[in-house]
């Protein structure tokens, strides 16, 4: 007679124990999760949050200007005593290094960048705000 009562308790116990709730389940499923970090998308939505986007900002403003005044300065057409093969090489230097200045200045930044949003995406507080937002969805499809 002990057997046949205990048993029913034990399994409800255990199915208590190792179930899932909906609530729980729902969470889970619309948490934002840390991998989004690595989606290019994700970064560029964010990066104005990162400490350096104003001097990054600049920097790349500062480039962009250079590289206005070597084309209205006239810099690109022939020089005196110059050939159309030496112009091109010329050119092709001046533009090479334009695309290294900003390439550079974008990677620096976004390497720094990528740390910091790494530091806030991780973080404690960070998580329980994403965790917050999914269950007050999950509260909103009527799952409690």
């Amino acid at each position: 007679m002990k057997r046949t009562i205990l048993i029913p308790i034990l399994l409800s116990t255990f199915l208590l124990v190792g179930c899932e709730s909906d609530l729980d389940i729902c969470i889970e499923a619309n948490v934002e999760t840390v991998t989004d970090l690595n989606d290019e998308e994700y970064f560029k939505e964010n990066e104005r949050y990162c400490s350096s986007y104003e001097s990054y900002k600049k920097k790349i403003i500062e480039i962009q200007a250079q590289e206005a005044e070597r084309h209205s300065s006239g810099s690109w057409r022939l020089q005196r005593g110059e050939s159309e093969k030496e112009r091109h090489q010329r050119n092709k230097e001046m533009d090479d290094k334009y695309a290294e200045d900003l390439t550079k200045a974008m990677t620096e930044f976004k390497n720094s960048c990528h740390l910091e949003l790494r530091k806030i995406l991780y973080s404690k507080e960070e998580k329980r705000i994403r965790e917050s937002e999914a269950e007050r969805f999950c509260n909103s499809q009527g799952i409690y």
